[in-house]
């Protein structure tokens, strides 16, 4: 199998970034594995955040199981009460760059493998 067609599954089945790595662009591979990588815990970050507004609603203590089972059946409704337009364009965002760092790096370590590497 050609490297460039190598690379290029790699990014685009295993993770964006890798294939640079095997046609020796390690830089640039770096490079595109912090910007996934910011993205996701960003994504990760704000997940969080709002599991931990959902549970402060919840008094464990004196819950009952049927108290218990009503806040879930409510639990979609207090889950898109919390969400702020600023979350879900933040969100939009981070989304968008996670999906062109996958395109970019599929195209550009296939685009990268077609072309030798300059002797040194």
């Amino acid at each position: 199998m050609k490297g460039s067609i190598k690379a290029a599954l790699v990014s685009a089945f295993v993770c964006p970034g890798f294939g640079h790595f095997i046609v020796k662009r390690y830089f640039r591979g770096l490079a595109i594995l912090a910007v996934l990588f910011g993205a996701l815990g960003y994504l990760w970050m704000l997940a969080m955040r709002k599991a931990k507004e959902i549970m402060a609603q919840v008094d464990l203590e004196t819950m009952t199981i049927e108290l218990f089972m009503d806040f879930i059946v409510d639990l979609d409704a207090t889950i898109r009460a919390s969400i702020t337009t600023t979350d879900t364009v933040s969100s939009g965002v981070a989304i968008f760059l996670i999906v062109v760092c996958w395109v970019f790096s599929i195209v550009d370590s296939y685009r990268l493998g077609a072309v030798p590497l300059p002797d040194k």
